[in-house]
């Protein structure tokens, strides 16, 4: 997998259950598996994933596309 500018791990880390957070400038996301999609949502501000209130939330197919188009998707926020 060629870097991201979101750091977000590869495919494989979702796959085995575990949720992402972070954030790139005042951009926050939260990333969830969820049997076979990517749960993602972001907010702004410097508020936690378990305080902020999700400005956008969007699913994808939990596979190598779907992480690409996820990585798409963050990338237009």
């Amino acid at each position: 997998m060629k870097p991201n500018p979101f750091d977000i791990p590869p495919i494989y880390y979702f796959t085995c259950g575990n949720p992402f957070t972070g954030s790139k400038k005042d951009l926050n996301y939260r990333i969830d598996p969820q049997q076979e999609t990517l749960h993602a949502a972001v907010w702004h501000g410097f508020i936690s994933s378990e305080l902020a209130a999700p400005e956008q939330e969007r699913d994808f197919p939990m596979n190598e596309e779907g992480h690409a188009a996820l990585l798409q998707w963050l990338g237009e926020m």
